[in-house]
């Protein structure tokens, strides 16, 4: 029995795709491939998000949540929502803020690029030299204040 086993030939084993291109080129190829799959699901993401965009309602925390990294963005949205549709100048949001001018155009660029990348709006623009949010940012924080408002009345009321 023993000499049947002995005699009967080992089938190589078979090298895997990374032993035959190389470990780091396969794992390269793999980032790539998954890579790509992401870019097809956000796209995705985006259609599906245009496509019921009439029916959604973006809430007030959703938005902060989204695009405010600090309370600092924080502070920044409230100070061009109480600047109104005239919107501040960048050394004037600096001033309030305690910052440089160019930090606060970075910071603006950066929350609109997060918002963009999540929901494909714009959240503050540029209006001549001064920021000022969007009309889609009115919307937001016009029916989180009015919720507000509501909500206020319909305590007073019951006392």
């Amino acid at each position: 029995m023993d000499s049947t086993a002995q005699n009967v030939p080992e089938t190589p084993k078979k090298r895997s795709r990374s032993e035959k291109i190389g470990r780091i080129k396969y794992q390269y190829q793999l980032l790539v491939r998954i890579d790509s799959r992401l870019d097809a699901l956000e796209l995705g993401m985006r259609l599906l998000l245009k496509g019921l965009e009439p029916q959604l309602r973006f809430d007030r925390p959703f938005i902060q949540r989204v695009c405010c990294e600090s309370d600092l963005d924080v502070q920044l949205l409230d100070l061009l929502r109480e600047a109104g549709p005239v919107g501040l100048l960048s050394r004037d949001l600096a001033k309030s803020l305690g910052t440089y001018r160019h930090f606060i155009a970075r910071r603006v660029r950066a929350m609109n690029k997060r918002l963009e990348r999540e929901i494909g709006k714009q959240l503050v623009e540029k209006r001549g030299h001064r920021w000022a949010l969007t009309s889609f940012a009115v919307e937001v924080w016009g029916e989180d204040s009015v919720d507000v408002e509501e909500g206020k009345e319909g305590i007073r009321e019951e006392a």
